[in-house]
């Protein structure tokens, strides 16, 4: 019953056709991350992205709550020169940038396609996410924020065995 109530998309349906694409591999895949102050600005340039003509195979934005929970599940840096480097970054953002720990979000984006391509998409996405008093993340946490995404669904069925209900949402609303 459990499955029916919570169940994994397509529980309800039958699949009575289906049409499968085949692209060429990508000749470059690059993740990518930028953190906003909070969610408005965040959202606000989710918003200007919707817009362009031009724009990553995927971005998502995270509230501050899976941004924070994204953090804590971090491994332990096992070298002292990284973990300096680490600290120096976070302080720079906190105190030198004025973004709240308890405000802040991230987005993680992913291109593919041919590497110029790729490069000009990046560049474009940041300069936006400039406009937005947003700070580049790195490569490694767009990699990590996409790896977040696929642990959640292992983490709500460990609940579920243990009795707890656990579910993530994703939300779709228009930009007014």
């Amino acid at each position: 019953m459990d499955q029916l109530i919570m169940g994994n998309e397509g529980n309800l349906g039958v699949v009575t056709e289906c049409t499968i694409k085949l692209k060429p591999i990508p000749e470059v895949q690059q993740f990518g991350s930028i953190i906003f102050p909070n969610f408005e600005l965040g959202a606000n340039f989710m918003e200007e992205m919707s817009k362009q003509t031009m724009y990553p195979s995927s971005l998502r934005l995270v509230d501050n709550i899976q941004f924070q929970f994204g953090q804590a599940l971090k491994p332990a840096e096992p070298s002292r020169a990284a973990r300096i480097i680490g600290e120096i970054k976070k302080q720079y953002v906190l105190k030198v940038k004025g973004f709240k720990a308890d405000q802040m979000v991230a987005a993680t984006c992913l291109f593919e396609g041919p590497k110029a391509l790729v490069d000009m998409q990046m560049k474009e996405m940041f300069r936006i996410a400039k406009k937005y008093s947003g700070l580049s993340g790195g490569a490694e946490n767009g990699i990590k924020g996409y790896q977040l995404t696929y642990m959640i669904a292992y983490i709500r069925d460990f609940c579920l065995l243990n009795n707890v209900v656990a579910e993530s949402f994703e939300t779709s609303c228009p930009w007014s």
